[in-house]
């Protein structure tokens, strides 16, 4: 029998040979003890210490102790607050949660395997890339060297674009995930394949495409189902039809021009062709055919002979003659040359198989980042790649940004440039690669679609001398005003307006070369060149090795730096600062912060107006989408400054509303109409504004010289080169310094540039495994075998549901950057327990403010009016296409409130 008092736990000599062999029922074995907080009294006498040792023992042969305090349920747990709690380095929550699932892991095959599991010594984890007998893929960076500004050789490591692709393309299901046709569908600006440069350049076309078993090429010669041939001059996509198993597929074309042949199609009426050594004509009209169509390859030397000539269609449908021979385009087309086709070693003269292509357009991301947690000082200069063709959504995930490589203050970015445009070479030729998907080596070619930048780097990299030049623009020659009487205008003739001129002869790639011919061979006229128009031979010219890449174009607006960290920020810390008293700003603080529109965005303004200075481009993002219509409820009677600077905000709402959109789904030309009108505005209002503050505020910042005003006057032709500014946006990249900084930190600051750049290998290496990754190994006495994760791999990840989660997406980057809500809709219950909506409708009006409009009532600011309109029950079909702002209530009592359309998405949706 077991006593216990207050101070310590003892036993009773007397009883204790009675209830030794009563009352025995559970062993209490050694570790259970260990385990149990043991207090007892420091008044202790030796005797009664010695009296619980001799307790302590006897306590062993004890069934049950119910009432003992134990800290820990087992040695486990208390292992894992040793791991913990135990030192300075913390873990966080998600460390934990990853700890946890790894050990349920480790005890769910423990239970699972016949024989005790090893543990894989430190050193295997740490340095596998060295082991001999590891058949882990090694990702090892490679080293370069490289000549700094000031001639001095230094080397870093660099993680090569082409190893990235060859391990994508290796992994399940990645094919469609790196390479995309060029998309037709009209009216339509949705993804990267949708732009112009995609659409046409030459670089991009997918030169072959499977159906069946039958691969055909561009160039070939077909038969389509008619019995019609055709010659192929591209590959693309137009639309889209819903399949069998209710998915959305699109639709596949090959623009082909018609060939016809007397003797091969049976074909009467080609008279012309008596007295030419040739029995086929092409007419040089493009047509669209379905690639299901198509039934097979014809060898154009069997059937048709010469060189064949070139006739039309007259009105009544025959041919007309045109001239003998083809078109020099549809010549080369007809020769069946393909700089992609590949023989596969092995097949026949006279029936030659050759290697299936895929095209993965690339887009290469640089910045530079702080190598200290003060985020100042010591920058590191980097580079990043991501697949064009993957979705917005998806190309910006944290796993989908591959790091390249990385350098101190030793190495500038472009002085890095060298190699990995060396690299981005071999991709434009074409390497040869396993792939996964078609089970076989194909050739993988990545043209270089874009360089996204901010405008600093841009500029660096585009051999253009900074915005703090003569001729700030990195896209165009236009020189830099000084005061706002040097500003160009010019007249609309529609309109009879004035306007800030903004459209300027554009740099080209002749101008480059010529500027890179005079630094070798014509210094006066270089410096000429240089000085004027702000040229720069800095080492960018290596891009100029690329067929794929121009940077005068193709280094796309930044919006981050241009928009939210440039007009927005001018304005807003102009008038916090300059205009508003102490009171006032406080007042329009309190006000912003206390909007009951906040269900309508996916964050929410929550700065104090005072610290304007120290915002980020996030905080401007969200207070330009409340401030124009917070602003005209505040001051309903404002001076002119106000005024004047109400209505620039104002227009430069509904720019932002129609810059930060995802995609065009129809009436594309309206939207570039409404993006030119809104801009156009939105420079007025500016103008006026310095016209005003000129007389009233000598001392004020002229917002109309800015270089990232102009800047902005490019986005247009961007969008159609590329598609909407959001695909090319940099925030999320930028969230990407983070990790390259952790990376940094845990480095001893030695070879900073191989351990992040060998870091990074790992992780990429680790997550494809787990994503399927095939690889070949090689043994020394046997021939190498294509490799990939086992079943056991395969069902940890099936059996752990978090598996994915935990361990390869507990950082992210923040998915609700773009501040677009598409999937919220706020519902209310009824008393029978159905769901209903509230439905609005808008005011009406016979003459309305708003031009944009017309017919609807709206307040000085362009905002709609709308009032309750009954309700709807809430039913499957119901689709959100868009989360409207109308928390600004304006008569309670009826329920009127206002639309704002400055809210992301809100104008262009209501437009449409």
């Amino acid at each position: 029998m077991i006593r216990s008092d207050v101070d310590t736990y003892s036993s009773s000599e007397e009883e204790e040979d009675n209830d030794e062999s009563e009352n025995s029922n559970v062993d209490i074995d050694e570790a259970f003890f260990l385990n149990t907080i043991f207090p007892f009294s420091h008044q202790q006498s030796q005797n009664n210490i010695n009296h619980l040792n001799y307790s302590t023992s006897r306590m062993e042969q004890v069934d049950h102790i119910p009432d003992l305090p134990n800290p820990f349920e087992s040695p486990l747990e208390g292992a894992i607050h040793a791991y913990c709690y135990g030192d300075e380095e913390l873990c966080s929550e998600k460390e934990i949660k990853k700890l946890h699932c790894l050990l349920e892991i480790v005890l769910k095959l423990q239970r699972n395997s016949a024989i005790p599991l090893e543990l894989p010594a430190p050193d295997r984890i740490f340095n596998l890339q060295q082991r001999i007998k590891s058949k882990v893929p090694v990702f090892n960076p490679v080293e370069r060297t490289a000549v700094n500004k000031d001639g001095k050789t230094h080397s870093f490591f660099m993680n090569p674009p082409s190893e990235y692709l060859k391990h994508m393309i290796a992994t399940p299901n990645m094919v469609n995930e790196m390479s995309a046709l060029p998309d037709f569908t009209q009216n339509r600006k949705l993804d990267l394949n949708h732009g112009e440069k995609w659409r046409h350049h030459p670089s991009f076309q997918t030169p072959m495409l499977t159906k069946g078993d039958k691969d055909f090429w561009v160039g070939d010669l077909v038969k389509d189902m008619h019995g019609s041939y055709w010659l192929i001059n591209k590959f693309l996509s137009k639309g889209e039809e819903r399949t069998s198993e209710n998915e959305i597929k699109k639709i596949v074309f090959a623009e082909c021009f018609p060939v016809f042949s007397s003797e091969v199609s049976g074909i009467d009426g080609m008279p012309f062709l008596t007295g030419l050594s040739t029995n086929f004509a092409v007419v040089p009209v493009k047509y669209l055919v379905p690639l299901l169509n198509l039934v097979s390859s014809i060898k154009k030397e069997l059937n048709f002979q010469g060189n064949g000539c070139t006739v039309g269609y007259d009105n009544n449908g025959g041919f007309v003659f045109l001239h003998a021979g083809l078109d020099s385009d549809i010549s080369r087309l007809w020769s069946g040359y393909n700089q992609y086709k590949r023989i596969i070693p092995g097949s026949s003269e006279n029936d030659q198989k050759f290697k299936k292509v895929v095209i993965s357009p690339i887009v290469i991301w640089s910045d530079d980042t702080s190598g200290n947690k003060s985020k100042q000082y010591n920058v590191f200069d980097s580079y990043l790649m991501y697949l064009a063709a993957m979705p917005l959504e998806k190309r910006t995930r944290r796993e989908n940004a591959m790091f390249l490589c990385t350098s101190d203050k030793n190495l500038q970015a472009v002085n890095m440039l060298g190699p990995i445009v060396e690299d981005l070479k071999q991709l434009e030729e074409g390497i040869e690669v396993y792939s996964y998907d078609h089970n076989d080596y194909v050739l993988l070619v990545a043209p270089l679609l874009m360089l996204m930048a901010d405008n600093p780097r841009h500029s660096q990299l585009a051999m253009h001398k900074g915005t703090s030049s003569k001729a700030p623009c990195r896209k165009c020659l236009r020189l830099k005003p000084r005061t706002l009487a040097n500003l160009e205008m010019y007249v609309d003739p529609l309109t009879e307006h004035r306007h800030v001129l903004h459209d300027y002869r554009r740099r080209d790639l002749t101008q480059l070369h010529e500027v890179i011919r005079c630094n070798s061979t014509d210094v006066p006229r270089y410096k000429m060149i240089s000085d004027k128009y702000s040229f720069l031979v800095n080492g960018s010219e290596k891009f100029l090795a690329l067929r794929a890449f121009d940077p005068t174009q193709d280094c796309p607006v930044d919006i981050l730096h241009s928009v939210p960290l440039g007009v927005i920020k001018y304005l807003v810390d102009y008038l916090m600062k300059k205009v508003l008293t102490a009171p006032e700003r406080d007042h329009l603080g309190n006000i912003l912060l206390s909007c009951k529109n906040k269900d309508a965005y996916s964050r929410n303004f929550r700065k104090n107006l005072r610290h304007c200075g120290s915002f980020l481009g996030r905080d401007y993002k969200q207070l330009i989408q409340v401030i124009p219509t917070v602003l005209g409820m505040v001051f309903p009677d404002p001076n002119n400054t106000i005024r004047f600077i109400s209505q620039a905000l104002n227009y430069l709402g509904q720019l932002c509303s129609l810059i930060y959109l995802r995609g065009v789904g129809e009436k594309y030309d309206m939207y570039l109409q409404s993006l030119r009108s809104a801009l156009l505005n939105f420079t007025d209002a500016l103008f006026k504004l310095d016209t005003h503050l000129k007389d009233h505020d000598p001392s004020a910042p002229v917002f109309s010289l800015k270089p990232k005003l102009h800047i902005l006057h490019h986005l247009v032709e961007d969008i159609e080169r590329f598609g909407l500014a959001l695909q090319y946006e940099t925030e999320s990249p930028e969230q990407f310094n983070k990790f390259i900084r952790e990376h940094l930190f845990m480095t001893n600051r030695q070879y900073t540039s191989r351990d992040v750049a060998a870091r990074f290998g790992k992780q990429f290496i680790c997550r494809q495994l787990f994503n399927g990754l095939s690889f070949v190994y090689t043994k020394r006495w046997k021939r190498s075998n294509v490799c990939e994760t086992g079943y056991a791999i395969k069902a940890i990840q099936n059996e752990t549901p978090d598996f994915k989660e935990l361990f390869f997406g507990a950082r992210k980057n923040i998915t609700d950057s773009y501040y677009i809500n598409r999937t919220k809709i706020v519902e209310s219950e009824e008393q029978d327990g159905s769901f209903v909506l509230q439905r609005y409708m808008l005011l009406t009006c016979d003459l309305s403010i708003s031009s944009c409009f017309p017919g609807v009532k709206t307040d000085l600011r362009g905002n709609l009016y709308i009032r309750p309109n009954g309700i709807i029950p809430s039913i499957e079909s119901i689709e959100c296409k868009e989360v409207l702002d109308f928390g600004f209530i304006i008569n309670e009592r009826e329920g009127i409130r206002l639309v704002n359309i400055s809210k992301f998405g809100t104008y262009w949706a209501l437009n449409a």
